[in-house]
């Protein structure tokens, strides 16, 4: 697992430098600078009001009677500081999930138990959101000819194997997990103390995940709403971009080019942020949609950036913060 850590970050950055190759650097660089402070910070307020949906689709992921929603900035900074570890790590979006889980528990007092079935929830409701925005991105790819047919099926394929797994997640809540465990358990170890405490464990979690989505049906459709317009801000951000340099395209086609993005970051989960594999996306869509491959690596250099603005932002909230002991009056 080791050289596999090694290994995957640097094949992400070997695919970047060759995609280098074929792009005009100071064509590159002159675009860049089109762009400037201005275009570049109107990229990180839609981000900013992106996170701010993820953050609020986070919290209403909690029983009400669990959080404490007034401190509102403690709740986006414990968010903050778990993303960037996730955006850092090859753990399929999830490093950052425990850190959170403790940060929730000393500020809060929630336990995790409950911390761990609403990262869940609102995970699933993330995934549900992209399948729905991944559907509307290939169903507009079908309609426009220059897309090659062998890249429509592709991108179906993809959206198909998605959606399934996505099925197959929720699925997998609904009070099945705890007979999935014990399915997959050898017979020779099911009378064993330790298994015994391993199944009480899940079927708390397994309560837990059932009552948080059987307990408010609207909740539920609300998360799944912010985490919609979570994909959204994505294709927002593509058009300052493009706009910014003289370039505009229509909304659906930005649509495409994030589905794309998107879709190929999901298959490349493994890979820290998607390193090399969704710039080469952003490269090609870009490219078919526009003609020019310049203005899909500007997209890919631009969206990198505010990722390690991101990221770094992230690590600098977090200074400190892994100090915090309960706060007075937190929710017991």
């Amino acid at each position: 697992m080791s050289v596999f850590r090694i290994l995957v970050p640097l094949g992400g950055v070997t695919l970047f430098v060759i995609l280098l190759r074929y792009v005009d650097l100071d064509e590159l660089a002159r675009q860049i600078q089109t762009v400037g402070i201005a275009g570049f910070a109107a990229v990180l307020a839609v981000h900013a009001l992106s996170f701010l949906c993820d953050v609020l689709l986070w919290q209403l992921a909690f029983p009400p009677s669990r959080a404490t929603r007034r401190q509102w900035w403690t709740w986006y900074r414990i968010r903050l500081i778990g993303e960037a570890w996730n955006n850092a790590l090859p753990l399929a979006s999830v490093g950052g999930e425990p850190l959170k889980a403790r940060l929730l528990k000393n500020r809060f007092g929630l336990d995790y138990t409950a911390s761990g079935a609403a990262f869940l929830i609102a995970k699933t409701a993330n995934l549900v959101a992209l399948v729905a925005f991944l559907a509307i991105g290939f169903a507009w790819m079908l309609g426009d000819t220059r897309f090659a047919r062998a890249w429509q099926w592709t991108a179906g394929l993809g959206l198909a194997a998605f959606a399934l797994g996505a099925w197959l997640v929720w699925l997998a809540q609904q009070g099945r997990l705890t007979r999935l465990m014990l399915a997959l358990t050898p017979a020779s170890l099911r009378g064993s103390p330790r298994l015994a405490r391993a199944v009480h464990a899940i079927e708390d979690f397994d309560a837990a995940l059932v009552a948080g989505y059987r307990a408010a049906p609207r909740r539920i459709v609300a998360i799944v709403a912010l985490a919609f317009l979570t994909w959204i801000a994505g294709v927002f951000e593509i058009l300052i971009i493009l706009a910014a340099v003289g370039h505009p395209i229509g909304f659906m086609e930005a649509w495409v080019i994030e589905a794309a993005a998107q879709l190929v970051r999901a298959a490349a989960f493994f890979v820290p942020s998607g390193l090399g594999v969704v710039d080469g996306s952003f490269v090609l869509v870009t490219a078919t949609i526009t003609g020019s491959t310049p203005l899909g690596f500007l997209v890919a250099v631009v969206r990198r950036a505010r990722d390690l603005a991101w990221i770094g932002l992230g690590f600098v909230a977090g200074l400190g913060f892994g100090r915090l002991t309960k706060a007075p009056g937190a929710a017991p």
